[in-house]
């Protein structure tokens, strides 16, 4: 890794908060979407590599909870292009 000058992430996210009935009254309106706000914060972790030819970043990324809920993917894979310093 470090012959190829290439940079090793590793990260936690997390989210927590509240939705308004207001808000989940506009939701409600649009036909065929099932609004689900959260009951508990939201984690995932995820681990990259980055500066790869010196402008693009690759993450794979775990949902840490809320990993039961149908049509959902517990693993994802983002790439990103950008110049990091």
């Amino acid at each position: 890794m470090r012959k190829l000058n290439l940079r090793e992430i590793i990260g936690i996210k997390g989210v927590y908060g509240t939705v308004t009935d207001e808000n989940i009254n506009i939701n409600v309106i649009q036909p065929g979407l099932v609004y689900q706000a959260p009951q508990k914060p939201y984690w995932e972790y995820s681990a990259g590599i980055g500066n790869i030819f010196k402008v693009f970043r690759i993450d794979c990324a775990w949902r840490a909870n809320y990993r039961d809920l149908p049509g959902t993917s517990n693993f994802t894979v983002k790439g990103s292009f950008g110049f990091y310093f």
